[in-house]
């Protein structure tokens, strides 16, 4: 009989959690190992994922805090979570079926995992402590269940409901609490949730009744990846605040196109109601569907006051000069969001027929 039966009918799952949970405790042993480069940055290790391969080297992350956060794993960019599970067996597994080539075999892989700990399958316990066992069960289902949760209908009720309100990263940038609180942006401070700690901005549908996904930023500068989303979430498959805008837009026949949430909430502080945000710099061919179907004749372009702004403005154009009439009004500062309530009332307002 090969090992990899006497494996197969020795394993339990009270064993695999444990190897897991071993794997986590050594876990920058076993990057090392693997030669891969990573940064610890808080509560998380993030690094260039070695499953999918690429060079982001935020596109994936090992949770290192949080009772059901800690020991799982998330690759943003790709989802490799859902192809090999997301512990830390099936992290192991994930980088050495990438650098094989094909699928590496889930028995091979315990056996990897044995050796890397340097232990014997007797040794691992068939029963651990009660308390690693919950915290393990817990950890391993807690991706899992984010991803349902957002993938299903959640309200807004219970969306603000979930945040805390005081945002301060903001009011201290000069956006005003009661903004904030319109546009529902609020702070997670449940730990275990992936965007523990970070300023969440919830997308919602065009009833303003359920939320479709959030973007999430740090509250600190020198925590990376300054902005994360919501997993399935597709920023190009939707226009932000376009369920405030639709009905203004509509009334004036008039859009403002502009980059991020932060431009919409100045227009909006300054009494611009029809302005939609397509989070960066390009206009996805489904965000120019909406725009196409939301009644207006005339698109008011404000892209940052920078080069990759100016590069964005040339390619929006031409992607809409027929469809609309387009006004790419100056700004004096390095976005909207920068701008006084004078300089956009001056400025801007004229275009936009509100």
């Amino acid at each position: 009989m090969n090992m990899t039966h006497q494996v197969s009918n020795r394993l339990s799952q009270d064993q695999l959690s444990q190897i897991s949970v071993k794997l986590f405790e050594r876990v920058t042993d076993l990057l090392d190992l693997f030669e891969i480069e990573y940064e610890e940055l808080g509560n998380r290790i993030t690094f260039a994922c070695p499953i999918h391969g690429g060079d982001n080297t935020t596109a994936l992350t090992i949770f290192t805090e949080g009772d059901t956060l800690a020991g799982n794993w998330c690759c943003w960019t790709h989802n490799c979570e859902s192809i090999h599970k997301n512990t830390m067996i099936g992290f192991v597994r994930g980088v050495l079926s990438y650098r094989k080539g094909s699928s590496y075999g889930f028995f091979d892989t315990i056996k990897f995992c044995l050796d890397f700990l340097d232990c014997k399958l007797d040794s691992i316990k068939d029963v651990p402590q009660e308390k690693d066992k919950d915290n393990f069960i817990r950890s391993s289902q807690i991706l899992t269940k984010e991803k349902k949760e957002q993938s299903g209908k959640i309200t807004r009720e219970k969306v603000r409901k979930d945040l805390c309100r005081e945002v301060q990263y903001y009011t201290d940038r000069g956006y005003l609490p009661e903004t904030l609180d319109k546009f529902d942006v609020g702070i997670c401070d449940n730990p275990e949730k992936m965007m523990y700690d970070r300023i969440v901005v919830p997308i919602y549908d065009d009833d303003h009744k359920y939320m479709i996904g959030c973007i999430a930023r740090s509250q600190s500068e020198n925590v990376k990846p300054k902005w994360i989303h919501s997993k399935g979430f597709r920023k190009g498959s939707c226009l932000y605040n376009y369920w405030h805008a639709k009905q203004y837009i509509s009334e004036s026949e008039t859009v403002v196109l502009v980059e991020g949430q932060g431009d919409v909430w100045r227009l909006d502080e300054a009494g611009i109601y029809n302005a939609v945000g397509i989070f960066g710099c390009s206009l996805s061919d489904e965000q120019l569907i909406i725009l196409e179907r939301s009644g207006a004749l005339n698109l008011v372009l404000i892209t940052d006051n920078d080069e990759a702004g100016s590069d964005a403005k040339d390619k929006i154009k031409e992607q809409c000069g027929r469809l609309f009439n387009i006004y790419t009004p100056d700004i004096p500062k390095k976005d909207v969001g920068d701008m006084t309530i004078e300089e956009i009332e001056s400025l801007i307002k004229p275009y936009t027929g509100q």
